[in-house]
């Protein structure tokens, strides 16, 4: 995750190799998010902070995609990913507005 975010600092894209690792890393934890929350019963705090992890994943893997279509897509998981999610469609918005 740091190197894709350093990518994406640096202006980055199209990094095949590194959104393969990420889809991979998101699929991981989105099996891990499922088995605690199956094991418990019910989806613990423990779970939900797998499943914000699998989103950042998720989101970094949409960022770095070269089509630009796919940025609703990695806001989207960004936000999700986010534990105050109202604070996170406000900087989204925001940095929309700015462009």
């Amino acid at each position: 995750m740091d190197i894709a975010i350093s990518l994406l600092r640096r202006g980055g894209n199209d990094q095949s190799d590194v959104r393969r690792r990420l889809d991979s890393l998101t699929a991981q934890l989105d099996e891990h998010y499922f088995k605690l929350s199956e094991d418990a019963g019910t989806t613990t705090p423990e779970a939900l902070f797998v499943f914000r992890k699998a989103r950042a994943a998720a989101a970094l893997a949409f960022a770095l995609t070269p089509d630009s279509g796919q940025l609703h897509e990695a806001l989207y998981e960004a936000i999700i990913a986010s534990t105050d999610q109202a604070d996170a469609m406000r900087a989204a918005d925001e940095a929309l507005r700015a462009e």
